[in-house]
């Protein structure tokens, strides 16, 4: 059965590991000898080329002897034992880099939506806009306005303020698309259409238009 090692790094790295682990674990003693590189390859799944790479690994640190003559062995546990505090001191970092990575990359992506949105939002705003390009007003007429019982033509309105009124609420009664000639009472709401200096200069017209 293939020997369980730890996964995210480097296959030669893994089993390097998890043979310094079965030494501090006590499976290996020390000064015994381990397989040859063939059957560790065979153990592992993995080329002799792979155990190579694992085997030097640990002789770099100490831990193994390599000899033509005697083949591999244990030379040190506490090598060994470093050499584990080592690799997760390094663990620490890697997964460290890994999760601002990871961190970074879902900030791509919530960006990317962010900006999507606000593109889409920005169109459907362009269309509404070129649809409706006058922003729908209200005013009440109350009774300090000098204009009751006038008509649009009279005050001349529109003149004033290149709004138009598109309809008219007297009480339970609404009339749309008054004409010039229709009388303006006391309690009515005007609904107009203008652009954002019509609005400025409705607002300019109805206060001019409250008696003093």
């Amino acid at each position: 059965m293939k020997n369980e090692i730890i996964d995210e790094v480097p296959v030669y790295q893994k089993i390097a590991i998890d043979i310094a682990k079965k030494i501090i674990n006590g499976k290996y003693s020390l000064g015994e000898k381990l397989s040859g590189r063939s059957t560790l390859a065979s153990e592992y799944r993995v080329s002799p080329e792979t155990i190579r790479k694992s085997v030097y690994i640990l002789k770099e640190f100490d831990i193994l002897n390599i000899s033509k003559g005697s083949g591999i062995e244990i030379r040190s546990i506490e090598n060994a034992i470093r050499y584990m505090e080592q690799y997760g001191e390094s663990q620490t970092i890697d997964s460290i880099k890994k999760d601002i990575h990871d961190w970074v990359k879902r900030q791509k992506k919530e960006n990317e939506k962010l900006l999507n949105s606000i593109t889409k939002l920005l169109e459907i705003t362009d269309k509404f806009e070129a649809v409706n390009p006058f922003t729908p007003l209200a005013i009440r007429i109350t009774p300090s306005m000098n204009f009751i019982g006038k008509t649009s033509a009279e005050v001349m309105f529109w003149n004033h303020t290149g709004a138009t009124i598109f309809a008219i609420k007297h009480g339970d009664k609404t009339i749309l698309s008054p004409g010039p000639q229709t009388v303006f009472q006391e309690g009515d709401i005007l609904y107009f259409i203008g652009d954002e200096q019509s609005y400025d200069r409705v607002k300019n017209f109805f206060t001019s238009a409250i008696q003093s």
